[in-house]
């Protein structure tokens, strides 16, 4: 039993309007957490640094006893394409730092 075109038609519109109504919320889900994308050619990088856990120094006064692994003062920098970032200094050989920071980069 074949049905008329008419009623193809509409299926097949009621089907893409489904369709286009799901990717529209899918968008709106993903720019509310990781921000609206404000062009295609961007890329966002996030780069973290929590902690660290057991500093240690290679050399013999570090293994010799006579350093003591509280007194470490680590910190941490990088140079990420055009930014560059200087952590504060912490304190001891298991340090937080709890850093986050995000980059937009534009390619071509």
């Amino acid at each position: 039993m074949r049905k008329p075109i008419k009623e193809a038609v509409k299926w097949h519109n009621m089907k893409t309007d489904v369709t286009d109504k799901q990717g529209q919320d899918f968008k709106k889900i993903i720019d509310s957490k990781y921000g609206e994308n404000k062009s295609s050619n961007t890329k966002v990088f996030q780069i973290e640094v929590l902690s660290c856990t057991n500093l240690r120094r290679s050399d013999a006064q570090f293994t010799s006893g006579a350093f003591n692994p509280k007194m470490m003062q680590p910190f941490f920098s990088f140079d990420f394409y055009t930014f560059e970032y200087r952590s504060p200094t912490a304190s001891g050989n298991n340090p937080n730092f709890g850093v986050t920071q995000r980059y937009e980069v534009n390619y071509n």
